[in-house]
């Protein structure tokens, strides 16, 4: 081979580990994060409740405001609660990230507002409580029935949760993420091509002797699964640090696992990849020592 041959073949061979550097990691992504099932299962640990009580407080009614202080203690109630809509809240995430559908999610809001007319009667029908409250003893029936009815009216059946719902700071940073989501997906489509592109390049460069070409392809397998080795332990360790500092602090202390846990299939990839690289090149390298020993 040329001078110039040989550059182009190691310039492919660069152009071929790259790829499957970036496609094995797009695939990971594509069966983690972006995987329903995957993240539902992570957030099982996870306690809601803490997050359901801070939005609870914040878009209380008025009418009720001095009931607030109750959320806290019926938040604690609402965990199993809270964890049987979230596969609805991370699958119309998922959905709409992927680009498939606005993101739109129906939540029941019957047992929290159950729940929560529970420990306001409870409240109200106490006598200390009551006398707290300046309401007197024959007046309590009345309030309570009230307060029950405007509880009723005030809170929905259902809460819609949609883009109109969430702040802009959280909605920018959805946006955001559903435009690299985008590439993400192209690049699963792309790459492939890319790989086998390159592999056919090299092995034309080197005029179809596949013992040569295979050399190039051997060696940046190697070199892929190094990398990628590369970013299965650093991952981990770097991309905590970049978690936005506006997220809830239940969620900081769940990413580095989340994050551990994403990367975790790599390390096999990485593996297989490295193997496959060696293999061809002990192959060669084989073929070669038998060559010379026959001749």
């Amino acid at each position: 081979m040329s001078g110039a041959r040989v550059v182009l073949a190691w310039m492919l061979g660069l152009v071929l580990a790259v790829a499957v550097v970036a496609l094995e990691v797009a695939v990971v992504l594509s069966t983690t994060v972006l995987n329903p099932a995957f993240v539902t299962s992570e957030l099982a640990g996870v306690e809601l409740h803490p997050l359901i009580a801070e939005r609870a407080r914040e878009s209380f009614p008025p009418e009720l405001a001095l009931f607030a202080d109750t959320v806290d203690e019926v938040a604690p109630d609402l965990e199993s609660w809270a964890h049987e809509q979230l596969p609805a809240v991370v699958q119309a995430a998922t959905s709409y990230l992927r680009g498939e559908q606005d993101f739109r999610v129906v939540v029941s809001m019957e047992q929290p507002k159950r729940v929560l007319g529970a420990h306001i009667e409870e409240l109200l029908r106490n006598a200390e409580a009551a006398e707290m409250l300046g309401i007197p003893p024959a007046r309590v029936e009345a309030i309570v029935a009230f307060v029950l009815h405007q509880l009723d009216n005030l809170v929905p059946d259902v809460l819609v949760i949609d883009e109109t719902f969430l702040d802009a700071q959280t909605l920018g940073v959805l946006r955001q993420a559903r435009s690299y989501v985008s590439y993400l997906e192209l690049s699963l489509k792309v790459l492939p091509i890319v790989c086998i592109l390159s592999v056919l390049l090299i092995a034309a460069l080197c005029s179809w002797r596949l013992k040569l070409a295979a050399r190039y392809a051997g060696a940046s397998l190697c070199v892929a699964g190094i990398a990628v080795l590369a970013v299965a332990g650093l991952a981990p360790v770097y991309l905590p640090r970049a978690i936005p500092g506006a997220i809830p602090a239940q969620l900081v202390a769940f990413v580095p696992g989340f994050v551990a846990d994403c990367c975790r299939p790599l390390f096999a990839y990485a593996t297989a990849t490295l193997a496959a690289g060696a293999v061809v090149l002990l192959a060669v390298l084989w073929r070669e020592g038998r060559g010379r020993t026959g001749g």
